[in-house]
C-alpha cells in the first residue's frame, strides 16, 4: 500500500500499474473503503507478475531480496525522520509526495529482532520451515515404501525357496519294485511248456501230464492261488498225475499190483482215475 498506492499529489504508477482508491485526496485522508479499493488493485496487478514455485528456497530468496533493499541513514533522528526505510524518502520522511514513496522501518529497527521481527517476515520464515518439514516427511515415506517393497519381494522369494525344499522327491523306482518282483515270479512260468526245461524249476512247477508250467506255492499273492499251486505239485505224484489219461491210469502198477483204478461216473461215463 505504502509503495504502490498514490494520493492526489501524484499521478505516477510506482509499481508499474495504476492504483486508484486513495488518489482523490491526501494520503492520510484515505478512508477504509478507499484503502480496500487500492489494495484490491495492488493484488490484481502483482498477481500478473512472474512467479516461481513456492519452496523454502524461494521464500528465503524473497526475504533476502527484501533485506537487501532496506536502507538506513545514521544521520537522521529515528524518532522523527526516516532513519531505516524501504524506497525513497521525501525530505527524509515517508509521506505523501508527487514523486517519492517509502516505508519507514525506523521504529521496527529498534524493536527486538529488528526488521526480521516483522510479523509477516516471521510468518514467511515459519512457512518455509513447514514446507521443509513436509518435504522431509514425504522423502521419509518414500524411503519406507521402498523398504517395504524390498521386504515383500524378499519374503516372496523366501517362501518360494521353503516351498520348493519341503516337496520330497517321489520314489518312483522303489514304488515299482514289489510289482516287478511279483511279475517276474509269474511271467517266467509260461504255459503250455513242451518239456520241463521250458519251465524254470526255481520258481515254477511243471505238470508232465497237462504240460502246464505254473508258479510254485508262495509266489502267488492270495491263499487261493497258493492252494492251486500246491495242487499242481501234488499232481506230479500218485494217481493224480495221470489226470484224465485212462491208459496211463490202468498202466500205473507196482509189479503186478494195480496202483490206480479208473472210476466210472454217473450214467456209466468215464470220470477220473482213483488211487487204490
Amino acid at each position: 500500500m505504502c509503495l504502490c498506492a498514490r494520493d492526489s499529489t501524484s499521478s505516477k504508477q510506482f509499481c508499474g500499474f495504476a492504483v486508484k482508491g486513495c488518489d482523490g485526496g491526501a494520503w492520510n485522508a484515505c478512508t477504509d473503503s478507499q484503502q480496500e479499493t487500492a489494495y484490491n488493485a495492488i493484488i490484481t496487478g502483482c498477481g500478473k507478475a512472474p512467479r516461481q514455485p513456492v519452496s523454502p528456497e524461494a521464500i528465503q530468496q524473497a526475504l533476502g531480496a527484501f533485506l537487501a533493499k532496506i536502507k538506513s541513514d545514521a544521520t537522521q533522528d529515528s524518532t522523527s525522520k526516516a532513519a531505516v526505510f524501504l524506497g525513497t524518502p521525501d525530505s527524509n520522511e515517508c509521506k505523501e509526495s508527487a514523486s517519492k514513496l517509502c516505508v519507514d522501518y525506523s521504529a521496527q529497527a529498534q524493536e527486538e529482532g529488528g526488521i526480521q521481527g516483522l510479523y509477516w517476515y516471521k510468518e514467511m520464515l515459519a512457512a518455509a520451515e513447514k514446507i521443509k518439514e513436509v518435504k522431509q516427511a514425504i522423502n521419509q515415506i518414500s524411503k519406507l515404501e521402498t523398504e517395504l517393497i524390498n521386504l515383500e519381494d524378499r519374503a516372496a522369494l523366501l517362501y518360494s525357496l521353503i516351498a520348493s525344499a519341503a516337496t520330497p522327491a517321489q520314489p518312483q523306482e522303489a514304488a515299482n519294485t514289489e510289482p516287478k518282483a511279483q511279475r517276474s515270479a509269474t511271467d517266467d512260468c509260461k504255459s503250455p511248456a513242451e518239456t520241463a526245461d521250458q519251465c524254470p524249476s526255481a520258481s515254477c512247477i511243471y505238470n508232465t501230464t497237462t504240460k502246464e508250467c505254473k508258479p510254485k506255492p508262495g509266489t502267488e499273492n492270495t491263499a487261493a492261488e497258493t492252494g492251486e499251486a500246491a495242487t499242481e505239485e501234488e499232481a506230479t505224484t500218485g494217481c493224480a498225475r495221470d489226470g484224465t489219461d485212462r491208459t496211463a491210469c490202468e498202466n500205473d502198477k507196482t509189479g503186478d499190483k494195480q496202483n490206480c483204478a479208473w472210476r466210472k461216473g454217473k450214467d456209466n461215463e468215464d470220470d477220473k482215475n482213483k488211487g487204490k
